[in-house]
């Protein structure tokens, strides 16, 4: 509901197992893109907006989601010194109104948190699906809660805990038919002064009307070792996993990953599809009328960031003709947000404007 006033928060999904086993058959392996299929677009139909500032202070790490016409940031780390001892995750959750363009301050989240699994699912409520915790490093909890927007209020998820040996975050999160969470991926471990980072290749799904996690062994586990800080998608019956890294920031991949949620258990494997056309890790992601746009992210300059760290690409995947079109640079790069769609245009709040630390006030939407 929109309410005059600063606020925000944060959105993801998808489901893990580490007993399944994806099958990649030949001819899905990931391939290059012909050329006849990669377009350059103009950008005529398509503009960026600046929008109001976070008015709490710069974020970085957090989640993002939207519920009804409001985008919600949820937790994460606020900007540090470069010589940092600590990046303390954040209970504060915001909300903004896209009717009113101003920004309410929400209920907190229980606990602190960062890279947490945020998504809407089912009438007004968001859902939190496992996340890291703690100061740095930041390691894995499983604890779920759920939003009451009526309420304004966080309550224990009874059943939603991830399960044990299956705790999380930065996965990739998608909602299936308003009811079932996707979380694919992810990570265990994440130390911000060393680097070294753990990914996961588990995928887990939560029935958000039964209250449960779909049995573990039903859904295979992603491809190549898994990912992390990848986008995460569902258009019609498929999951998407886009992009992403594997154990390590810089260890950028551009595979896309999909999953046909609405085959027998039996038959669910991950297929490879066209490949990014810039790989990239911490990028934001959206799905708008069928189709997935792609936002900045975080790597070398060798591989295609720019001096700070930071990818201004912006590409669009087209999940009818398994292509991809490249649009103009993002004006205001940044990586390791969130988007969230309303209406259409795409809202990304926050994120960090260099490689690793980095967190920003910036707002901003694209309308495709």
């Amino acid at each position: 509901m929109c309410v005059l006033a600063p606020r925000l928060l944060l959105l993801t999904l998808l489901v893990a197992t580490r007993s399944s086993v994806a099958v990649i058959t030949p001819q899905t392996r990931p391939r290059a893109l012909p050329s006849s299929q990669i377009q350059e677009l103009s950008g005529a139909e398509s503009h960026w907006e600046t929008l109001p500032s976070l008015p709490l202070g710069p974020r970085q790490e957090d989640s993002v989601a939207a519920l009804g016409t409001d985008v919600y940031i949820l937790a994460g780390i606020t900007s540090a010194a470069p010589n940092a001892t600590a990046y303390p995750s954040l209970h504060l959750v915001q909300a903004y109104c896209t009717k009113s363009r101003a920004w309410r301050r929400v209920a907190d989240v229980p606990m602190p948190l960062n890279h947490a699994h945020l998504a809407a699912a089912g009438a007004g409520k968001l859902y939190i699906l496992g996340s890291l915790t703690g100061d740095g490093p930041f390691t894995p909890t499983g604890v779920g809660y759920v939003y009451d927007a009526g309420a304004d209020a966080w309550t224990r998820l009874s059943g939603g805990d991830l399960p044990t040996g299956l705790e999380r975050g930065a996965g990739a999160v998608g909602v299936w038919r308003d009811r079932f969470i996707m979380v694919a991926g992810g990570m265990v471990y994440n130390n911000p002064f060393t680097g070294i980072q753990n990914t996961v290749a588990d995928v887990s799904v939560f029935d958000t009307q039964m209250g449960v996690w779909l049995p573990r062994g039903d859904w295979p586990a992603l491809p190549d070792g898994g990912r992390d800080h990848a986008g995460g998608a569902v258009v019609g019956d498929t999951m998407y996993v886009v992009g992403g890294r594997r154990n390590g920031g810089i260890n950028v991949k551009g595979d896309v990953f999909a999953l046909d949620l609405g085959a027998s258990p039996q038959a669910r494997r991950w297929v490879a599809k066209a490949g990014m056309l810039t790989p990239r890790g911490g990028l934001m992601a959206a799905a708008v009328d069928g189709k997935i746009y792609t936002f900045g992210g975080e790597g070398l300059e060798t591989q295609g960031a720019g001096p700070s760290g930071v990818f201004d690409d912006v590409e669009v995947y087209d999940t009818e003709t398994d292509s991809w079109e490249k649009l103009p640079a993002w004006p205001a790069p940044r990586h390791g947000t969130g988007a969230a769609v309303v209406a259409g245009k795409i809202y990304m709040p926050g994120g960090a404007n260099m490689t690793g630390p980095g967190a920003t006030s910036v707002v901003d939407a694209f309308s495709p």
